[in-house]
């Protein structure tokens, strides 16, 4: 059934029914069934299931819809660089292995993760997420000292903060 309806290519999630949705074999059968189909699993008990308990499904199935767009903003000092430069490579580089993957909005957070784990990184920050459209947007940022390293770069001065660019 699972492959059936990924077939169809809506979104889906698999609800686990069970009397003991808390237990720990029940973590571990819902671990299992998640990374064998690819699928959100939920462990619920159906006969006692709440308003809460809907409410949650619904939010889950949400992020199984399709990602339509992802527009990720780099610090503009580093847009300006020339597509050639080191660094504008690099971050170019790692949104482009980033986005890959991207397809469901679920997968945004994982994005966000792996964005965060480069060393020329410093901040990656999801400023909207909007559900209806599929479009996500996403603003990442430099560590600081990489901008005097390339401003020492391109001018041959010593820069190595705030106080020296105005000796410049």
């Amino acid at each position: 059934v699972i492959g059936e309806l990924k077939e169809l290519q809506k979104p889906f999630l698999v609800i686990f029914n069970t009397c003991k949705p808390t237990t720990k074999e029940t973590r571990e059968m819902v671990a299992k069934l998640e990374n064998k189909y690819d699928v959100p699993v939920l462990p619920m008990d159906c006969l006692q299931l709440t308003t809460d308990d809907v409410y949650a499904v619904l939010q889950e199935v949400l992020y199984e819809f399709p990602v339509k767009e992802v527009n990720i903003t780099l610090p503009r000092w580093v847009e300006e660089l020339e597509s050639e430069h080191w660094l504008r490579q690099k971050f170019d580089g790692a949104v482009g292995e980033v986005v890959k993957y991207i397809r469901r909005l679920r997968d945004i957070d994982r994005a966000i993760d792996d964005l965060s784990g480069y060393d020329f990184v410093a901040d990656v920050i999801l400023h909207d997420m909007d559900l209806g459209t599929g479009i996500a947007v996403i603003e990442m940022t430099a560590r600081s000292e990489l901008f005097y390293q390339v401003l020492e770069e391109l001018t041959g001065f010593t820069v190595s903060g705030e106080h020296h660019v105005l000796r410049l």
